[in-house]
């Protein structure tokens, strides 16, 4: 099966980073630790906006990720928006 991982970084110290998705709760078959968040199993449900807020004492900042799986072809896109503010983003996808 496949699976693919979000990175969202802070370089300020006692950040505070949340996952959301744009059409509710992450998928059950999602783990978040700090600023990673990884889908296992992904399928074409899994699909969406995904969004990296960070918060810290200046305030907050988020940058979102478009998701699109192409489960005919079995290939994955995912394209990144611009992130604002202070928050770093980088993604990596898993086969």
């Amino acid at each position: 099966m496949f699976q693919f991982d979000l990175v969202c970084e802070s370089q300020e110290r006692g950040a505070s980073i949340e996952w959301s998705r744009a059409s509710g709760d992450l998928p059950e078959n999602s783990a978040s630790r700090g600023g990673y968040l990884r889908v296992y199993n992904a399928n074409a449900a899994d699909a969406g906006v995904y969004t990296c807020t960070v918060t810290t004492d200046a305030g907050s900042a988020f940058t979102s990720h478009q998701v699109i799986l192409d489960t005919v072809s079995i290939q994955w896109l995912l394209l990144m928006t611009e992130p604002q503010g202070r928050c770093h983003n980088s993604t990596r996808l898993g086969y």
